[in-house]
């Protein structure tokens, strides 16, 4: 996993803000939606983690932690982004639900960009160290 597998989650990022700042009348409205999102993505990452151990685990475990989530009424803080980077560097199946995940995430909390881009960088560096081959 090299450079561009740790920046394609920012990018999901980036995409996340700039369809915030383009769709401002929606983000009131779409707020719940972002949040189901965020939630369905969380189970997916905990699924592809688990799928190495049987498909029907997998679902299982990505289905209650979905389900955990929406009940409890779950709200995703931008602190979660940095430990996005373990699941990132153990799986390179995951990287797609953080891409996913990181979409609503930067269009909730879009008016936030100086604490974005601290934790964005911060992940960007974790995974780059640890993928690198000592």
């Amino acid at each position: 996993m090299g450079t561009l597998a740790a920046i394609t989650p920012i990018l999901g990022l980036l995409a996340g803000i700039i369809s915030a700042k383009l769709a401002k009348s929606e983000l009131k409205p779409g707020k719940y939606y972002f949040q189901l999102m965020q939630h369905a993505m969380i189970g997916a990452i905990a699924g592809s983690l688990l799928w190495q151990f049987g498909k029907i685990t997998a679902i299982a475990i990505g289905l209650l932690v979905f389900l955990v989530l929406w009940k409890t009424k779950f709200t995703h803080p931008v602190e979660l982004i940095p430990i996005l980077a373990v699941p990132a560097t153990l799986s390179n199946i995951a990287q797609i639900p953080i891409f996913l995940y990181l979409i609503p995430t930067g269009t909730l909390h879009n008016k936030e960009l100086k604490e974005l881009t601290v934790v964005s960088v911060i992940y960007a560096v974790l995974v780059t160290i640890t993928s690198l081959p000592f």
